[in-house]
Order: C-alpha cells, then structure tokens, then sequence
C-alpha cells in the first residue's frame, strides 16, 4: 500500500468514525438521525471511475430511490453485465445525473447460471450518518476512527447541560459503530505517554 493509499485510507475511517459518532451520540440523546447512502470509494480501474465520485450521495438508481447500500448492490446486480444504469447523486450540494455501464467483476468465478460473471461499478458504498443542525469537528492531523467514541462523548456534552468533565482535562480514545458500541484501539501505549504529556488527568 503506498502512502497516498494508507493516507486516504485513514482519513475515510476518521471520516466514517465523525458519522458513527453522530449517530451513536443522537440515538443516545433519542434525537432524529439522518441516514444518507454514500460512495465510500471507487476503483480505479472500475466501470465507475471519473464518473461516480467518493463522496456521492446516491438518491436513486434507474429512478428507484436507495435508502440502503445493500439496495445499491442488489439494482446493479439485478440487471445483465453491460447494463448502463443512470444514478442521481449530490456532489457537493448540487444534484446532478450520471450514466455507468456496469461490468464482470475479474475475482468472481463465473457459474452456468451466471456465464457473463456478476456485474458491478467499482464503487463502496456506506451509510452516512447526519443530525438535523450542523455537527462539525474543529480538528486537524488526526486520521483512523480511534476518536469515535471521544467525538460521542463529545456531542453529548455540547449538547445537554454542564460539563461532562468537570472542567478537568481528560483525554480518551475508542472506536464507536453507530449503535453505540465501542469496539478496537490500536497504538494504546503511545496514545496513553501522548496523553500523559498533554497534561490529561484521567485516560478514558
């Protein structure tokens, strides 16, 4: 993996581990989540290359809505290989039309039930998680999802009354799923001599 790769990489788990930590922090609160169905990524060398874009928000496929990423999977597949299916998408606030001919996928063998392969665009595709009100993260130079459940802990404190920590500097780390559950760390010994010499007082 090059460093370009391991760079986007990171910075697409810190971007999911910003929407998980919304949606973990709403349903906490039992406030109004909004649920958008998202490109993650997209191949190089996939049908969908230059046309679909990391970030798209996929309104619907051939005139059929897609509120779920399985949806997505399921319209490509449903139709031959050499299909031309026609998204609307939101880039950048703006709604627009494109048109991607799917493809055999080379990885998948082909059976006498499907001789031409299975048919895909060469693009990820996720849940984003969203609030009604704008949530922005004032931070810089940090990638990986880690933070998610400090970016949680975080929302819940701005958003209910008094200080979560008291006013005392505390420092934590943590992945967070959507749901709430708080999952995988890495690198915890560095983390934790980070802290220590930050001047944290409590290591969540």
């Amino acid at each position: 993996t090059s460093t370009d790769d391991t760079t986007r990489q990171g910075a697409e788990q810190f971007s999911t581990s910003q929407s998980d930590a919304i949606a973990a922090a709403l349903r906490y609160l039992k406030l109004p989540v909004v649920e958008k169905v998202v490109v993650a990524d997209v191949l190089g060398a996939g049908p969908a290359h230059d046309i679909i874009h990391a970030g798209d928000q996929i309104l619907s496929i051939d005139g059929v809505a897609m509120t779920r990423p399985e949806q997505v999977v399921a319209a490509v597949r449903s139709q031959p290989v050499g299909t031309m299916l026609h998204f609307d998408v939101i880039r950048d606030g703006t709604e627009m039309k494109v048109s991607v001919t799917s493809a055999a996928r080379t990885d998948d063998p082909q059976t006498p039930e499907n001789e031409a392969g299975i048919p895909y665009v060469g693009a990820g595709v996720d849940t984003l998680y969203a609030a009604t009100f704008d949530v922005s993260f004032d931070v810089a130079g940090v990638g990986g999802p880690s933070a998610g459940t400090m970016f949680a802990l975080a929302i819940v404190d701005k958003l209910t009354p008094g200080t979560m920590t008291g006013g005392k500097n505390i420092a934590g780390t943590g992945t967070i799923d959507a749901d709430g559950t708080v999952g995988d760390i890495g690198g915890i010994v560095q983390k934790m001599a980070g802290a220590r010499k930050a001047g944290a007082e409590l290591f969540l």
